[in-house]
């Protein structure tokens, strides 16, 4: 498996498609609990999408892709195979047996 950059643009759809966020952060956590999403970024002006997902080539990628619930608002999508990608460690937290 390797890691691969999204990067999709959307058309402006900041008033008609609450409905379409709300199906697409589903559809997102589905994916982290499969472990094919490493992280996930939207753009504060909801024009940008970053993700890294992780897939077999880029075949997959573009698959996942066609199946978020924003894809019929998707204006460029460009996919990148990454060589690396680092996440903040998850920390728990210390245990303190007192």
């Amino acid at each position: 498996m390797s890691a691969f950059l999204l990067q999709i643009e959307l058309q402006n759809i900041l008033n008609n498609a609450i409905e379409a966020f709300t199906a697409n952060e589903k559809h997102l956590q589905q994916l982290f609990v499969e472990g094919k999403m490493y992280s996930y970024s939207i753009s504060e002006n909801h024009t940008n999408i970053w993700c890294v997902i992780n897939a077999e080539d880029e075949t997959e990628v573009m698959h996942l892709a066609s199946k978020f619930p924003l894809q019929q608002y998707f204006t460029d999508v460009i996919c990148c195979k990454l060589h690396s990608h680092t996440n903040l460690p998850i920390s728990f937290p210390v245990i303190s047996l007192n």
